[in-house]
């Protein structure tokens, strides 16, 4: 199932920003336009002063009309909570004529789908006529919140965010015969597996031999809570599938709720997801989880950075082969989830003459040019010899990287697939172009070495198809995601 429970002390953005957000996530979604036949919801907990109000607005609101939405509770409090009323107030949402109803008012109302939010309500959950579906959301409840009036507000505002996100999931969810969003900011089973890999390492080196000996020696077992993932800049977040897995496999008692994708750019107080259960099995993989969400989302963020920079011009960043050892598969999804495109896996996957191989033939006889041209038919005629061998068989790329434009002509008689100008200024770059232009126009030509966010739109604007960095993985700074913690109270 799955639990949206909320921190205390979290950085919250500029209302402003929160509200734009927010508005364009949850309202000029497309997901919502396409409801052919108005549906009806009832959302339930126990007191209908706080969750279950909140989600009654947000379900009427993302729904466009396509959804009506009421809520009652099993033993209603008789108001609204009036923080509860600010949270939605503060993103511009009706709160008029809100009142705590009671289900039993609603024994002759018909309904396509009930919604519990907190445990009690699921209990107690009355029959309801003509409702042939039921979901348990169960929510921690914001009116436990401890602290003043502001950090109160603040688990109000993460409640009313984690059920806007779920609302707006499960609506995308309910129509995705219709709405076919294929995402390619997906772990593949190659990138998995070294991620299974990376995780156990990450575990071993943190836990030894199983024990967190502080949090065995202070935290009693009963104690539960939940601890949010806040992000303490704007930039690309990428790693949440790390943090699932994670759970998946190293926890006992702890369920994960993302509340971003992948590959989404988020602004600075964002909640990325929750841990909630056994606050000693958060402890265990708080740190792990940091740690591979800091990282990637640091390449992510540095790479959309570079991305942006090519505004304007046809050139497509690329990264390289300059990666954290171990990490390379991981490193370039984050690059993917940034906007930029993957080079090669690795040495096996395509073929890449450089200069260092190039020198083998020169010390054979040839000179530069011969060297060129005799390296490529020779990676041609392999490929082809040994295509059982290689992933993409006989149609494995053939490149080629050179650092002197008197080579380009002869590289590019052998019309390889591709060809790398190595640490060429911009006025031989530009040439390169030209040349390339008019005697073989589908080879691609790629700038590398050196390029920097000051100088790349300036080597775009020259007409190269593709500018590759390493700097985006080998640089990248980790991105500043704090925990923020929410103990339940001990009965």
């Amino acid at each position: 199932m799955i639990l949206g429970v909320i921190p205390l002390h979290s950085a919250v953005p500029p209302v402003a920003d929160r509200c734009e957000i927010l508005q364009q996530q949850w309202i000029q979604s497309e997901i919502v336009t396409r409801w052919i036949l108005t549906k009806s919801v009832l959302i339930l907990c126990t007191g209908n002063s706080c969750r279950s109000q909140m989600a009654e607005v947000l379900w009427n609101r993302i729904g466009q009309g396509r959804w009506t939405a009421s809520s009652a509770g099993t033993r209603p409090a008789g108001y609204v909570h009036p923080l509860a009323l600010r949270a939605l107030e503060e993103l511009a949402l009706p709160t008029s004529g809100l009142s705590s109803k009671s289900t039993a008012t609603l024994t002759e109302s018909k309904f396509d789908l009930v919604v519990t939010v907190c445990d009690d309500a699921q209990e107690n959950c009355p029959v309801i006529p003509g409702a042939p579906r039921l979901l348990h959301w169960p929510f921690f409840d914001p009116a436990r919140a401890l602290g003043n009036e502001s950090e109160q507000f603040n688990v109000f505002r993460r409640v009313r965010d984690v059920i806007a996100w779920l609302i707006r999931e499960f609506l995308a969810d309910e129509i995705a015969a219709d709405y076919d969003q294929p995402s390619a900011l997906l772990i593949d089973s190659e990138e998995h597996e070294e991620l299974s890999r990376l995780i156990d390492a990450a575990i071993e080196e943190d836990l030894g031999g199983g024990v967190d000996a502080t949090s065995e020696a202070i935290v009693p077992p009963s104690v539960t809570g939940s601890a949010a993932l806040i992000s303490r800049n704007a930039g690309v977040v990428c790693g949440l599938a790390v943090c699932a897995e994670i759970v998946r496999r190293k926890t006992r008692d702890v369920l994960w709720q993302p509340l971003t994708k992948d590959g989404d750019w988020v602004v600075s107080g964002k909640t990325l997801g929750v841990f909630r259960g056994s606050a000693r099995n958060i402890l265990r993989i708080e740190r792990t989880c940091l740690n591979f969400l800091g990282r990637l989302s640091g390449v992510a963020t540095l790479t959309q950075k570079y991305v942006e920079a090519l505004t304007g011009t046809s050139s497509r960043l690329c990264d390289t082969r300059k990666t954290t050892p171990g990490w390379r598969r991981l490193e370039k999804f984050a690059v993917r989830c940034g906007g930029g495109a993957n080079h090669r896996m690795g040495l096996y996957d395509a073929i890449l003459i450089k200069d260092n191989h190039l020198a083998a033939l020169r010390n054979l006889g040839d000179d530069d040019q011969a060297a060129v041209r005799r390296s490529i038919r020779e990676a041609r005629e392999w490929t082809t010899r040994q295509q059982h061998r290689l992933p993409l068989g006989d149609e494995t790329i053939v490149q080629i990287e050179i650092d002197r434009l008197e080579m380009l002509e002869a590289a590019l008689s052998e019309n390889p697939d591709m060809i790398l100008l190595d640490n060429m200024n911009v006025n031989s770059l530009r040439q390169a172009v030209e040349m390339k232009n008019r005697l073989a126009p589908r080879v691609i030509l790629e700038a590398s070495g050196g390029v920097t966010l000051n100088s790349i739109n300036q080597i775009a604007n020259t007409g190269i198809d593709r500018i590759s960095v390493g700097a985006i993985t080998h640089s990248a700074t980790n991105f500043d995601i704090g925990l923020d913690w929410q103990l339940d109270r001990t009965p």
